[in-house]
């Protein structure tokens, strides 16, 4: 059977105890493509697309999976489901266009990293719970860099740079924006909600236009916390251990680069700083010497993929891998 990975859902069972823990249910992330499940259905919607489907699924008590149908006839058609009916080929009918997924149970995760070593491996929504157990909705990447983990804390498109949350105020200071819905416009979790992420995390990374069709660590940067802690750190031209820097294709390993972080200043690099090791050339078609990188973006370069369009996005992330 044709499967195909797919945005992945969580959402709190209020009606659902398991000792002092609540129970969940997640639109589980292998979904089937081109096939439908017959004679189950329970309730039929007209949505705007799958995530929609999967969402109207999860706010129903019997719903146990979904069909969405991507056709000329049926297009945006939602069909939930009150059994699953497992992988057998007969039970299902071939749709052209159309998803199937399903929903299964699952307790309360700190991160994502907390869902990937449980055994779930597509990127999408999900619920996880702070260190107070209160819940909240986030983003999880669990697909792009095999065996790492990611939670997305924070978010901007370039169009978006004037919003001060987004560039001017520092990862120290609260500056939450659309904290309860994930999103790579204009979107920050937050401070003790990043806390709490960063406690069960051992990196950060910044990412450009995520998700992208491939993943070629492009205009891209990660850190380790325990030698570049970025929701405490101020300073200027700070030289800091990066474990990998690209940008526009020059990169460096475990190698040092320039950062700034102040009192009027989001996180972000300044490339043209030179004593730090990543900072020792100047690449070809820069075109504006000091352009500030991965944040704050007072002066662009539009060769940068994060900022070279007004849709481009930055997108700021917290995680871990699963160890070998």
């Amino acid at each position: 059977m044709t499967t195909a990975l797919s945005v992945t859902l969580l959402v709190l069972l209020f009606s659902t105890c398991l000792g002092s823990e609540q129970a969940y249910r997640q639109a589980l992330g292998s979904i089937i493509s081109d096939r439908v499940l017959l004679g189950w259905t329970i309730a039929k919607f007209k949505t705007s697309d799958f995530l929609s489907c999967a969402q109207k699924c999860l706010a129903h008590s019997l719903c146990k999976s979904y069909n969405y149908y991507n056709t000329t006839e049926n297009n945006g058609l939602c069909e939930i489901n009150s059994e699953n009916q497992g992988d057998v080929e007969e039970h299902f009918s071939y749709q052209p266009g159309s998803l199937f997924g399903r929903l299964m149970a699952i307790k309360n995760p700190r991160s994502c990293l907390d869902l990937l070593e449980s055994g779930f491996y597509s990127s999408g929504f999900y619920t996880v719970w702070d260190s107070r157990n209160h819940s909240f909705r986030v983003f999880c990447d669990l697909a792009s860099e095999n065996g790492w983990a990611w939670t997305l804390v924070m978010s901007q498109a370039y169009h978006n740079k004037d919003i001060k949350k987004l560039t001017k105020v520092p990862f120290y200071v609260d500056g939450s924006l659309n904290p309860s819905n994930p999103n790579w416009s204009a979107y920050r979790l937050h401070l003790r909600q990043m806390q709490d992420l960063k406690a069960v995390s051992s990196h950060w990374r910044i990412t450009c236009n995520f998700p992208v069709k491939v993943f070629d660590r492009r205009d891209y940067v990660k850190g380790n916390f325990s030698k570049f802690n970025i929701l405490s750190f101020e300073g200027r031209y700070s030289c800091k251990l990066m474990d990998y820097i690209n940008i526009k294709g020059y990169n460096c390993s475990q190698c040092t680069a320039a950062w700034w972080q102040d009192t009027g200043s989001l996180l972000h690099h300044d490339l043209s700083f030179g004593p730090c090791s990543f900072g020792n050339f100047k690449p070809p078609g820069i075109s504006v010497w000091n352009a500030d990188y991965f944040g704050y973006y007072e002066n662009r370069d539009t060769s940068f993929s994060c900022s070279s369009k007004h849709s481009s996005t930055t997108n700021h992330w917290f995680g871990g891998t699963i160890p070998v």
